[in-house]
């Protein structure tokens, strides 16, 4: 007689059955590494830019991706140092068209980071913000002068020359792999509320002299032959003037 109550139980396969050995974990981590070894990449123009993609996130999690741009930095900071009044125009011309060899290596290093990390995590580093605005002000530099040429509006082309010394800052970058040099600027950034403090007590002490000094030494040229001084002490502006000056020991 059937039993309606009976369930019919399938049997489940494991695939142990057909495995000359029983899959522990370390097969396990074996196959897996196996199958992560061979991507499978998407078709068509997706799948190229895939590729790219991960081709710039190798590159740009590297340990030696920001050591090799900042070997660059500290070259295209030699080349500034180079230019000086009156060059003669040999030299300008090597300058010029190393400038656009650097310009381009940094475009690279700056899209290369967008793409691999995205612009999300680009942004999220505030070093990059000073890297993309260098970029940007060269590419635009770079854009004018093949549009209104080298004659072209020379007030706005010594600006956004001058704008490459900004490069020099690149070499900051070097602060993120000195772990000490870190901590101090952690110290510097949580403590400088204290510089505040400190600048104000002695912009007060500076005020104290200041009036102190008017009433000693207040009206003390007005007889001398050779006129008032411009360092004197009968105004309150001149006097603070003075008391900095000192306090600096600048032409004093």
């Amino acid at each position: 007689m059937f039993d309606a109550s009976h369930k019919k139980i399938r049997p489940v396969w494991s695939g142990q059955d057909v495995l000359r050995d029983a899959l522990d974990n370390e097969k396990s981590a074996l196959c897996i590494n196996l199958l992560n070894d061979n991507r499978v990449w998407p078709t068509g123009l997706y799948g190229y830019y895939k590729r790219v993609n991960f081709m710039w996130r190798l590159q740009v999690k590297s340990s030696n991706y920001d050591s090799f741009f900042t070997f660059f930095v500290m070259l295209n900071t030699v080349t500034l140092s180079m230019e000086k009044y009156g060059i003669d125009e040999g030299t300008k011309e090597f300058l010029e068209m190393t400038n656009v060899y650097f310009t381009w290596i940094f475009i690279y290093e700056m899209f290369a980071k967008i793409g691999g990390i995205g612009i999300g995590k680009y942004l999220a580093d505030r070093m990059n913000w000073l890297d993309g605005f260098i970029v940007m002000t060269s590419i635009f530099e770079l854009v004018y002068t093949a549009i209104a040429g080298e004659t072209g509006g020379m007030g706005a082309l010594k600006t956004l020359r001058l704008l490459r010394t900004f490069r020099v800052f690149r070499v900051l970058r070097l602060l993120k792999n000195l772990e000490s040099m870190q901590v101090i600027l952690s110290v510097m950034a949580k403590s400088y509320m204290s510089f505040v403090y400190i600048t104000m007590l002695m912009w007060l002490f500076i005020v104290i002299f200041t009036l102190l000094c008017m009433q000693l030494y207040g009206g003390y040229w007005k007889n001398d032959p050779e006129g008032i001084p411009a360092n004197n002490f009968d105004e309150f502006a001149y006097a603070l003037f003075t008391i900095f000056q000192v306090l600096t020991m600048e032409n004093w």
